[in-house]
């Protein structure tokens, strides 16, 4: 299965934070032009036709990894109650019994996950 992301383009940098929020069909060439105009840099890939989405599930290698670190690091903490609101109720609870039987000790807790209920 494909899903198409490339019409969630939506970027916003605060440069008072210093932080970006991004849409996850926005690709790497496009978060670094707009990130690059306030002097920022996002710890991201190599290729800038690479989608955002795709480079943060893979982790996020790229040029600035060994000073700033990987794109997943620097994932923002939304909250468990806005992940549950994005998902659904019924969705939410059916991810939980997933997580709870596959994945029981939680192996990515450290990323925006759902834990096992």
């Amino acid at each position: 299965m494909v899903i198409d992301l490339s019409l969630m383009k939506g970027i916003r940098a605060n440069p008072v934070d210093r932080t970006v929020r991004a849409q996850a069909g926005l690709l790497l060439g496009e978060l670094e032009h707009e990130t690059q105009a306030f002097g920022l840099v996002v710890p991201a890939g190599f290729i800038s036709r690479t989608g955002l989405a795709g480079l943060t599930l893979g982790g996020g290698i790229g040029f600035t990894m060994r000073k700033f670190g990987l794109t997943i690091d620097f994932l923002m903490d939304e909250g468990q109650e806005r992940v549950r609101q994005a998902y659904g109720p019924a969705r939410y609870e059916r991810l939980q019994a997933l997580k709870r039987k596959y994945d029981p000790d939680n192996f990515f807790r450290l990323n925006q996950n759902i834990p096992p209920g």
